[in-house]
């Protein structure tokens, strides 16, 4: 009997670790809140104009509809201190979501924040399937799945 419940048990984790390794990092997860994510199409004209930060032909800086764009005392764009900041590229003739930069701690991504201890962000992303990736000097360790870069850092979340 003991034995049963120890391979049910065995049974039920590598399931569970198996759905995990399934997560396609394209696709939006279910506890992200905000109004883009990467690889997302956009059209220009559906963009909040307040929003747009900065826009030049073939690329926008677009604030997250949940933030405002503010203004400082010579009337130019600032950010507020904590937001999200989409960078949308024009591709083959499509607007399409390159990056994510976000430094509001609040937003949740896999169920990880700018508030999550580096160890369980280590370890769910590996068990979410995603490669570490620390090679690079002088620039922070990221977790790579499918050619999409996340960075989960205290001051910063950087999706691309």
């Amino acid at each position: 009997m003991k034995l049963k419940k120890i391979f049910l048990s065995l049974i039920f984790s590598f399931t569970l670790a198996s759905c995990s390794n399934n997560v396609n990092p394209l696709v939006k997860p279910t506890d992200y809140t905000l109004d883009y994510w990467i690889g997302d199409k956009i059209n220009p004209i559906n963009l909040i104009e307040e929003n747009i930060y900065r826009q030049e032909a073939d690329n926008i800086l677009y604030l997250d509809s949940k933030y405002e764009v503010k203004e400082n005392k010579n009337g130019n764009a600032t950010l507020p201190d904590e937001y999200a900041l989409y960078n949308i590229d024009l591709c083959d003739d499509n607007y399409i979501v390159s990056n994510i930069y976000i430094t509001d701690p609040n937003i949740e991504i896999y169920g990880m924040s700018m508030k999550t201890d580096s160890n369980t962000i280590h370890k769910t992303f590996c068990d979410l399937g995603f490669e570490f990736l620390d090679k690079y000097s002088g620039l922070d360790s990221c977790y790579s799945k499918n050619g999409i870069e996340f960075r989960i850092y205290p001051s910063y979340i950087s999706i691309g």
